[in-house]
């Protein structure tokens, strides 16, 4: 009887200690897969995001931690790409506005450009750099050159004899009197109504040297100073540039009033009319200064009729038609 009830608590306890044995093969499982779940998460992260409560000073990531980890993961990079959209926004945006500012300016400088055609009757523009002096511009302009000119007079007799003249008694059969060339100088004014048309009025000097050429009767020509004169030039121009650039080429034209007045032949004093045509060339050296080149050539006649060596000679011819050539170099302030 006692060896059956030892049986029987024998058999009770062995498996007792079979259950508890199963039990902590489980627990032991269970925390071997934690432990393995632990070290992966901390190799990821490498330590770099702070644990909660007691894992942080362990160094044991528990399933929250994971989890957690993983939401931080998750929002950073739904960050980056949000800053990522933003970014390529803020640059397209920025290259929209770029070209169309870009656009807008070019369309500004077609509307200028075409806005000027058209108030200029259709003509062609020039650009900044080549631009010509704008309409309804004045200018005030410094003149100086050379004139070259020629016969005044001539007066022939038969035979040799003296002849008397502001120079002295001269002596031959024959005396011709010329203007030698000489310097000039004036003042100008200019007025520009349209492009390329300039309009112009100005006030010249020069001192002519009236030389007489005295032909003896052996055919010897001798020269002797006959006298001096004061030409003034009275003349208003019109100008037109070949081409619509800053520097360009010229023709001209014009007319106006030649007043002779001589030092000693006081009736030889007059003033004609006089026609002039020419050409040059014209610089803009910047901002308003311009200079100018130029030749013209002035048609006018003379009448020498009351020349005292008339009254010796035989033959007298006092009509002078004369070109009177002018060298210019200008320099003109506009404003």
């Amino acid at each position: 009887m006692d060896d059956g009830r030892s049986c029987a608590r024998q058999t009770c306890l062995l498996e007792v200690l079979l259950v508890l044995l199963g039990v902590l093969v489980r627990v032991g499982a269970a925390q071997a897969r934690d432990e393995a779940c632990a070290r992966t998460a901390t190799v990821a992260t490498s330590a770099a995001v702070p644990l909660r409560g007691a894992t942080a000073t362990s160094g044991v990531v528990t399933r929250g931690d994971a989890v957690a980890l993983g939401q931080v993961a998750s929002r950073g990079r739904a960050a980056a790409g949000s800053d990522a959209g933003d970014r390529q926004a803020a640059e397209g945006s920025d290259t929209e506005n770029k070209q169309a500012a870009v656009g807008s300016d070019a369309e500004a400088r077609q509307s200028a450009v075409g806005s000027d055609t058209l108030a200029q009757g259709g003509a062609p523009v020039p650009t900044e750099d080549v631009a010509q002096i704008q309409p309804h511009a004045f200018a005030i302009e410094v003149r100086a050159g050379a004139l070259a000119a020629g016969r005044l007079f001539r007066a022939v007799a038969d035979a040799s004899q003296s002849w008397v003249s502001p120079a002295g008694t001269l002596f031959g059969t024959e005396v011709e009197t010329e203007i030698d060339e000489n310097v000039l100088g004036g003042l100008g004014f200019e007025y520009r109504p349209v492009p390329r048309l300039t309009l112009g009025a100005g006030l010249s000097v020069t001192t002519l040297n009236l030389t007489a050429h005295v032909r003896s009767a052996t055919d010897e020509v001798n020269l002797f100073d006959y006298d001096k004169a004061t030409a003034f030039f009275v003349d208003a121009t019109l100008s037109y540039d070949l081409v619509a650039t800053r520097s360009t080429p010229y023709v001209t034209a014009g007319g106006g009033l030649v007043t002779l007045n001589f030092d000693h032949g006081g009736d030889l004093n007059q003033t004609i009319p006089h026609i002039a045509v020419g050409g040059g060339y014209r610089w803009r050296l910047g901002g308003d200064l311009e200079v100018t080149a130029d030749v013209r050539d002035a048609f006018c006649s003379f009448d020498f009729s009351n020349e005292p060596l008339r009254r010796q000679a035989t033959s007298y011819d006092g009509t002078s038609r004369l070109q009177l050539w002018q060298f210019g170099l200008a320099a003109s302030l506009w404003f």
